[in-house]
């Protein structure tokens, strides 16, 4: 019976570079797939095709196979992405980064996007991202127990004092009432004193317990130990990343070598930070490193142009997302209660005015100027807990920190795409640049540190 192909018409689509990308993985993944099958049915590689003795010369791992076997996997990878975008449907990369995003690097990034520098991304993949994740866990969930404690304690201090004043003015009610009405009990029938007192107790018990877990446990230095690694991890990374070594032409196993075991060094540096060297690693830290100094020469610029479009997306495109989010929600933080502790002292001021007036000319409103007193002093409590709660959680500086830091970045990127646009790459100057970025971002993490360990925590 004749049979005639008639596969889907693709000769007019064509694909984006990204979707392009996805042909030589779907093509490994199409031989990893046939190689499984084949070798469940018992088939095992041979230097020649053997049905009979279930022999095949293409059981061996996709790199190993030669170009013209690929090309054939790549093909069938290719014309399927066409044919599905022929029949209508939309294949599109996700452009949410996930979470670490710079520091988590997935196979196709290391075997396709930036395949001229996947051995170096696989040894700091491998080497950083276990110890990163570690202590970027340990940190956030440190910061949110400090947190927590932090807002208990403050919440609850302030009830337990305005509760005080309560008690002191259901008492003074009480008396003005039993004088002006005898025969009365005051407002101990309307609010028992045992009933503000127990009140008065428990939440006061809420708030030093707060206090006393919160130093107790350590939650604050513990968080900036664990967020001091995490950043040092992610600064290594990109450090080690841009070394001109990187980009050589020829792989020189010597080089390699030093490099990776100044990077495993740098790693049990870091792990060896404790609470109380912090300061001491500041201090040490102080010091810039020099500027590369490559040899032209050696320079693949294949190479170098993969390592910078992989540092702008990966470092300079996330931090910048990231600074720009935090630096607004401390900014509108900071908006919606930088201005609430000057007018509570105003309107305190105000109530005690009207204390003093009723009780010179309307004497008989005492209770109620009494009231009024009451107010005029719990105010300026909830005034002190809100600038407590904005120094734990330092709005202002934190905005401040994080906007210098997006606006740096976004001069730093617009140089680097400047100078890789260029008829002629200048190689010295985009590995200067590479550095003097990473330096940016290691002083501005000294800097954030500095400035949160100069801070008066309230626990």
């Amino acid at each position: 019976m004749e049979y005639t192909p008639k596969p889907i018409d693709t000769l007019d689509i064509e694909l984006t570079d990204d979707i392009l990308e996805l042909t030589e993985l779907l093509s490994k993944n199409a031989h990893d797939n046939w190689a499984r099958q084949r070798i469940s049915e018992g088939w095992k590689f041979g230097p020649k095709r053997d049905d009979e003795k279930k022999e095949h010369p293409c059981l061996v791992a996709y790199e190993n196979l030669n170009e013209s076997d690929k090309e054939y996997d790549r093909k069938a990878a290719m014309e399927t992405l066409k044919a599905i975008v022929a029949l209508g449907y939309n294949i599109e990369r996700n452009s949410m980064k996930v979470p670490n995003y710079d520091m988590h690097d997935t196979g196709i990034e290391i075997n396709i996007r930036y395949a001229s520098i996947r051995d170096a991304l696989e040894i700091l993949h491998k080497s950083l991202w276990g110890k990163y994740d570690d202590s970027d866990k340990k940190a956030i969930r440190l910061q949110r127990s400090h947190r927590r404690f932090a807002k208990t304690a403050t919440v609850f201090g302030i009830t337990a004092i305005i509760l005080a004043i309560i008690s002191l003015a259901v008492k003074e009610l009480g008396d003005i009432i039993s004088r002006q009405f005898p025969g009365t009990e005051g407002l101990a029938t309307v609010i028992p004193d045992d009933l503000i007192t127990y009140a008065e107790f428990f939440v006061a018990a809420i708030a030093f317990f707060a206090v006393i877990v919160g130093l107790f446990k350590k939650y604050q230095k513990n968080w900036f130990l664990y967020r001091h690694r995490a950043e040092l991890f992610r600064s290594l990374k990109f450090h080690f990343l841009v070394d001109p070594c990187l980009c050589h032409k020829s792989e020189n196993k010597a080089e390699i070598k030093d490099w990776k075991d100044r990077m495993l060094k740098e790693i049990d540096r870091i792990d060896s930070i404790s609470c109380p060297s912090i300061d001491q690693c500041i201090k040490e830290e102080e010091m810039l490193s020099d500027p590369p100094q490559p040899d032209i020469s050696k320079i693949d610029e294949k190479k170098l142009v993969a390592m910078v479009k992989y540092y702008r997306e990966k470092r300079i495109s996330v931090q910048r997302e990231y600074f720009s989010k935090q630096a607004i929600r401390y900014e509108n933080s900071d908006r919606s209660s930088k201005y609430l502790p000057v007018p509570l002292f105003f309107i305190s001021i105000i109530l005690v005015f009207t204390h003093f007036i009723i009780d010179i000319f309307i004497p008989l409103l005492h209770g109620f100027s009494v009231f009024l007193l009451l107010l005029a002093a719990s105010i300026p409590v909830v005034g002190a807990g809100i600038r407590t709660f904005r120094s734990t959680n330092e709005y202002a500086r934190s905005a401040a920190i994080y906007r210098s830091k997006q606006k740096a970045l976004e001069k730093m990127d617009e140089k680097l795409e400047q100078e890789i646009n260029r008829d002629k790459l200048n190689a010295t100057q985009v590995l200067n640049l590479l550095w003097r970025c990473e330096e940016l971002l290691r002083a501005e993490h000294r800097e954030w540190l500095r400035l949160m360990l100069e801070t008066e925590w309230f626990i």
